[in-house]
């Protein structure tokens, strides 16, 4: 999180070297705005069970902003008119761990050489998509403006394992998880010229469902389990970003 604080900083420095004073710097209908969000979170998702347990139990996360790791998304906003913009926040994370075939050793006595167990293929995605909408104030500040609004998003993450030359694995074995979170948002912008801004908002509450999910074996149905959470002052973020 410092490393994030400490880039905001610099990064914040830097654009206002270009900051001018003007009072037409205010969005307009029509424009556009893209901004690098930083903050804390985490996209959501839950780990693939081992294969061969012979029981397994299951109990959904609770969601609590500071418990997460910092994250960064992608944010797009679209004015329909000089006080109302929409906006579509997004991130996205993929990642693939390759299978390696079992090693047989000598044997289990002192000095032979060991087994080495298969490795199973890992594959992991994670996602998140968020829809909203701000109304935006005007201050004594030309260059400040607040702005009031809402935001529903969705989150999912899986995760699949499979080692085909393992006899613990009958197919993939996968973990699953999706939320949905519904939030106001609070937040203001600072419009250091025509083109750059530097913003931060927070969520004042917020509720999340979540679901999450495990298949040990393929053909078994899916052991779930959900929660119901609700957050206050939850998720600040730190926006930079342009407008054209």
């Amino acid at each position: 999180m410092k490393k994030i604080l400490c880039l905001t900083m610099l990064l914040s420095f830097a654009f206002s070297a270009f900051a001018q004073n003007s009072s037409d710097v205010a969005p307009k209908k029509g424009d556009w705005m893209v901004s690098v969000n930083f903050g804390v979170g985490s996209y959501i998702g839950t780990d693939a069970p081992a294969p061969n347990n012979p029981a397994y139990t299951l109990s959904a996360s609770t969601s609590a902003w500071f418990d997460k790791n910092p994250i960064l998304d992608i944010e797009g906003r679209w004015f329909v008119s000089d006080k109302w913009a929409l906006k579509l926040t997004g991130g996205f994370n993929f990642s693939h761990n390759p299978a390696y075939n079992e090693v047989t050793g000598t044997g289990s006595e002192a000095g032979d050489i060991p087994t080495y167990n298969a490795v199973p293929s890992r594959d992991n995605i994670q996602f998140s998509v968020t829809i909203g909408a701000d109304h935006y104030f005007k201050t004594k500040w030309d260059q400040l403006h607040l702005r009031v609004g809402g935001e529903f998003g969705y989150a999912y993450g899986r995760v699949s394992a499979n080692a085909e030359d393992s006899e613990d694995y009958l197919g993939a074995s996968v973990g699953e998880a999706f939320a949905l979170k519904v939030a106001p948002v609070v937040g203001a912008d600072y419009f250091m010229n025509s083109a750059l801004f530097l913003g931060f908002d927070i969520r004042p509450v917020a509720y999340q469902y979540s679901t999450y999910s495990i298949r040990p074996q393929a053909g078994l149905g899916l052991l779930s389990s959900d929660s119901h959470s609700f957050s206050i002052l939850s998720q600040p973020m730190i926006k930079l970003g342009i407008r054209f």
